[in-house]
């Protein structure tokens, strides 16, 4: 589907609107000769007639330029007041449906770039959206069952949704929140840079626990030896007190 037949569509249909008119006033009789003269009380009837089908075409001209109105606004993304939503549920219940989605698809959507953790998450959100409306366009396009003027439609309530979806992304932007999220290279690099730090934590906590183990066994091997030197000497060491005993009693003796 081209969108440059948007204009052409348009007026095709304008066009078998008034055929159809004309059709049904040729078949009444609306456009032939009267057979009979017609009478004051018939005339008047019809004056009464024509003014109250008068007053009541411009009633109706009241209300489609409301919802021209509306339908413009709704076009640019333009926020419809409470009055204009109440007009637009009683007068075009689907496409009111069709703009309560979308609002609440923007503030899903804001939502959702407010949880991206880097830039590229941002993008990801964006194209996701995009590939979901051409999706659809695509899907209404490829329906044999649709005619052109339902395709026309389809097409352009996605356009409308993309335009509201991507002044949420520049108000973003705007924001100065998109610069502020890192690149995910940048995560990557701070991750390898922690996980490093962190190995080397480790391992400089496994050489101070081996070298105490190491000095602690030195500690352990030296102890021992003392207490099996003083164990094998032991009998030098009774009888060199002996001799020290001895001598001392001798000394003493007048």
């Amino acid at each position: 589907m081209d969108f440059s037949t948007i204009g052409s569509v348009s007026g095709y249909m304008k066009t078998m609107e008034l055929e159809t008119k004309f059709k049904k006033k040729k078949s009444e009789g609306d456009l032939g000769s009267q057979s009979r003269k017609k009478t004051e009380l018939e005339i008047k009837n019809e004056q009464f007639k024509a003014e109250y089908y008068r007053r009541k075409q411009e009633e109706n001209e009241d209300d489609d330029k409301m919802l021209t109105d509306i339908n413009n606004k709704i076009a640019v993304d333009q926020e419809l007041t409470p009055e204009e939503m109440r007009y637009l549920q009683n007068k075009n219940p689907s496409l009111y449906q069709k703009v309560k989605n979308i609002e609440n698809e923007k503030k899903q959507y804001e939502k959702d770039l407010k949880k991206c953790k880097t830039k590229e998450d941002v993008q990801r959100l964006k194209m996701n959206k995009v590939s979901s409306a051409l999706s659809t366009i695509k899907s209404a396009e490829n329906d044999p069952n649709l005619p052109e003027s339902a395709k026309l439609a389809v097409a352009q309530g996605e356009l409308r949704r993309m335009n509201a979806l991507n002044k949420i992304s520049a108000k973003f932007i705007e924001s100065g929140e998109y610069d502020r999220l890192p690149a995910e290279q940048e995560v990557l690099e701070v991750e390898n840079q922690l996980k490093e730090a962190e190995q080397a934590e480790e391992e400089k906590v496994l050489d101070v626990s081996e070298t105490e183990n190491v000095e602690n066994t030195d500690d352990t091997s030296e102890t021992e030896n003392e207490n099996k030197e003083l164990t094998e000497n032991a009998p030098d060491n009774i009888r060199k007190d002996k001799q020290k005993k001895a001598v001392a009693e001798n000394y003493e003796a007048p």
